[in-house]
């Protein structure tokens, strides 16, 4: 007798990480308007011994935050990463299962450690650089074999940070399967171009974007432009269905091919920014999946990110389905 497959609302794939931030009041925002994909620079003094005023130990990674995010929210989430054979990996693990995400796929590495993030954030406005281990992230597997025993409707893919990146879209993105993907490209395939990822943006449901991140993408294309308008043309006529692009302090996107959404965000000063993307994108696929419209659904997720940017940690901060109320 077959075994009958779990059914759940949605499966991340990606990323999964520690996080370990040191803030500092001594580093400075270089604006640098001459390069179209690196707009901010964040420096410090060559030589100089940085104070720090504070740091902290939270859990980051893509596929975990999201992951998180929406279980929290009340739907059913599963989570598929890879974390080494060691305490770091145990604390990942421990804090998806206390979360009531299903653990079930979770990789473990007995050669590479768990992924870890050191973050530097300036401690005046939560703007962060962060400097990336990748670890057991760079072998991740995934295998038909995981959706026979697992049957999402949602299918969340974060930045894949391995070689085999490729082949593994390949086996989410394929056409025999009936979920739907919503997808969050890493750097390693943003750098690719467009024309290395065409075929898996045109089976895409809905494409998470920042603004630098589509910017890159559409140049990718031959196509120099910062204007959100240009950028939300430039994705939808090559391939991309629903698109949501973040703007930072400056709002939310969100285009269906036929009206752009917007959503503003109140001006506050972030404790920490890390994790805000993860947090827009769990917001609003809660909403989506479920059915809500296209207009509630972005105020959810900016309410989501909203609430994380007060908090310190990608995870700290995530609303409830009893908190969102939207």
């Amino acid at each position: 007798m077959s075994q009958k497959k779990q059914k759940i609302d949605l499966l991340t794939i990606g990323g999964g990480a520690l996080d370990i931030t040191f803030y500092s009041n001594e580093g400075k925002v270089i604006k640098t308007s001459q390069d179209l994909t690196r707009q901010q620079w964040l420096g410090f003094e060559y030589g100089a011994k940085i104070s720090i005023k504070d740091s902290c130990f939270t859990f980051g990674g893509g596929a975990t935050n999201v992951a998180v995010g929406i279980q929290k929210l009340g739907l059913k989430t599963a989570c598929l990463v890879r974390v080494g054979d060691d305490g770091y990996g145990q604390q990942i693990i421990q804090n998806l299962k206390k979360q009531g995400v299903k653990i079930d796929w979770i990789q473990k590495d007995n050669k590479y450690g768990s992924g870890f993030s050191f973050i530097v954030a300036l401690k005046q406005t939560g703007e962060h650089v962060a400097f990336l281990y990748r670890g057991a992230n760079n072998y991740l597997q995934v295998t038909p074999n995981v959706f026979k025993k697992i049957s999402p409707s949602w299918v969340f893919v974060s930045s894949l940070s391995g070689d085999n990146w490729q082949d593994i879209l390949k086996i989410i993105f394929n056409p025999k399967e009936t979920y739907q993907i919503a997808w969050n490209p890493g750097s390693r395939q943003i750098s690719a171009g467009y024309k290395k990822i065409k075929k898996y943006l045109e089976k895409t449901s809905v494409l998470f974007l920042n603004k630098d991140e589509a910017i890159e993408l559409v140049l990718s294309l031959g196509v120099k432009t910062r204007e959100i308008e240009k950028l939300f043309k430039e994705l939808y006529i090559h391939g991309s269905k629903i698109v949501v692009i973040t703007d930072g302090e400056n709002g939310a996107y969100a285009f269906d091919g036929r009206e752009i959404y917007f959503q503003s965000v109140a001006k506050i000063k972030a404790k920490d920014t890390t994790g805000a993307g993860d947090a827009l994108a769990s917001g609003f696929l809660s909403q989506y999946i479920q059915g809500v419209n296209f207009k509630k659904s972005l105020q959810a997720g900016t309410k989501n990110s909203f609430s994380v940017l007060k908090q310190v940690g990608a995870q700290n901060g995530l609303l409830t389905k009893a908190e969102l109320k939207i």
